[in-house]
């Protein structure tokens, strides 16, 4: 047991050393280099610096400007994240047929792991009166999902699990209008990301969630169509109201 706590003592010991080389290292850079400067920087001496290289009339805001156009987009992203998570414990109801192929459930990981490093913008965004829409669009598009999934999760008693054959038609919400309105909220969100941000990653973030969502609306569609033939509502587009 000492062996073993030995071991690693001495594993960490290596690990603690390496960390402070790393960083005395990169402390003497900033003698020598100003652009590194800034992260050695702190209190007063970072006020100082904010103060020194923002305009006069931005200089009381910019302390909380400076970090506020990197993570806006990545905090509201984690609120939709978390929101998400929670209805798939609380609130979804799901079958033991329940599956996904290999390729979706691996895009997927890839997917969540890429997308907050897509949503990182370098460039200083100067948000002004313009951050209310898109922030305003985050919101919507999220009472609508959290709504369209709660109707579809109170088509489904509790007590069915091992069976898939119990399906209802949903209605109400954005039911009246789409046969997918949790998947037309989802491209409302990242909709809401591009327009905080506007960059390439972000385009092309939004552009990928908007392909998939629109290919899985159109198979969810036609299931509806084959399955409920009889009882579902002819006039229901597949994911955009009044247009697809």
């Amino acid at each position: 047991m000492l062996h073993f706590y030995t071991k690693h003592m001495n594993n960490a010991i290596v690990f603690v050393c390496l960390y402070y080389v790393i960083d005395i290292f990169l402390l003497f850079l900033t003698f020598y280099f100003k652009s590194l400067n800034k992260w050695a920087l702190h209190g007063k001496n970072l006020f100082l610096k904010i103060e020194k290289d923002e305009e006069p009339y931005n200089t009381k805001l910019y302390k909380f400007k400076i970090y506020y156009h990197i993570c806006l987009t990545n905090l509201i992203f984690e609120i939709h994240l978390l929101r998400r998570f929670f209805e798939q414990l609380f609130l979804v109801r799901t079958t033991t047929k329940s599956f996904m192929h290999i390729f979706s459930y691996l895009l997927g990981i890839s997917f969540y792991i890429i997308t907050p490093f897509s949503l990182y913008n370098k460039e200083k965004i100067n948000y002004n009166w313009s951050i209310i829409s898109p922030l305003l669009l985050f919101i919507i598009g999220n009472i609508i999902q959290f709504d369209s999934h709660l109707r579809l999760a109170r088509l489904r008693p509790k007590g069915i699990k091992k069976s898939d054959t119990f399906y209802k038609v949903p209605y109400g919400g954005f039911f009246h209008f789409v046969s997918c309105p949790h998947y037309f909220a989802e491209i409302l969100i990242y909709f809401s990301f591009f327009l905080l941000n506007k960059n390439i990653t972000c385009s092309l973030n939004f552009l990928l969630v908007s392909l998939i969502l629109i290919k899985n609306g159109i198979l969810t569609h036609e299931w509806y169509l084959k399955v409920l033939a009889d009882t579902y509502p002819k006039n229901r587009k597949i994911i955009f109201p009044y247009i697809l």
